[in-house]
């Protein structure tokens, strides 16, 4: 067997975004969460493979599910606690850290934006 990547390598990057003070209208709009959710994903050059949805009737939270070509990402949004959570783990960590920040606070004007990365050590 041939080994893809030393022990002591991660085998990929977990980027988490967690944003309060979201406007509750928009983290209901499903449209608006999958235009975002869909421009996180092209500017980390991950390849969409598949996504599904769901939306909670009691308080309009969505949850956004992605397969990626080598990796997986999801959205989930809590309307009534004016938050919103990204999740993207990627395998290819050889393109650089995109400041995605950005692209949520343009989708979502007045929130608080925190970018967190982590390796995924074997």
């Amino acid at each position: 067997m041939v080994a893809l990547v030393k022990p002591d390598t991660a085998v990929g990057e977990l980027i988490i975004f967690d944003a309060t003070g979201c406007d509750a209208t928009l983290l209901r709009d499903l449209a608006a969460m999958q235009l975002l959710f869909n421009n996180l994903i092209d500017a980390y050059r991950a390849t969409l493979i598949q996504t599904e949805f769901s939306q909670f009737p009691d308080t309009g939270g969505l949850t956004i599910i992605a397969i990626l070509s080598a990796s997986s990402a999801t959205l989930h949004t809590w309307p009534e606690l004016n938050y919103l959570a990204v999740d993207i783990f990627r395998c290819n960590v050889l393109t650089p850290t995109f400041a995605g920040e950005r692209l949520i606070e343009a989708a979502l004007p007045g929130c608080k934006v925190r970018m967190t990365t982590m390796k995924r050590p074997i």
